[in-house]
């Protein structure tokens, strides 16, 4: 499967949010949008600020819990922020204590 780039991963799901931004999928594209440039090439200012999208403006998301771990993560390893890190841990831990992204967390020492 031959793509160009970026640009056909991300740009769908950037058409799919702008017809249907009250969609239920609409986080979930988000989500998706974050985790592209999250990975691949990494791309960490427009994967935090698509993240932080999902946990703003759809905190009930079911994508919202592992939008905050790669907040923490962003903040901690790229940021080398571990006081950001350390609020993000406190949220997922908080808000979104029975999601399987906390119990999870909450098991690494």
């Amino acid at each position: 499967l031959k793509t160009d780039g970026p640009k056909s991963t991300i740009s769908p799901m950037l058409e799919f949010i702008k017809k249907y931004p009250d969609s239920i999928y609409t986080s979930s594209a988000y989500f998706g949008v974050a985790e592209f440039h999250f990975t691949s090439p990494s791309n960490y200012a427009e994967a935090k600020k698509y993240f932080d999208l999902v946990l703003k403006n759809y905190p009930n998301s079911p994508r919202a819990p592992r939008s905050v771990v790669r907040l923490y993560d962003i903040a901690l390893n790229v940021d080398k922020d571990p006081t950001a890190a350390e609020e993000y841990k406190k949220i997922l831990l908080n808000n979104y204590a029975s999601s399987e992204e906390a119990i999870t967390f909450s098991k690494t020492p």
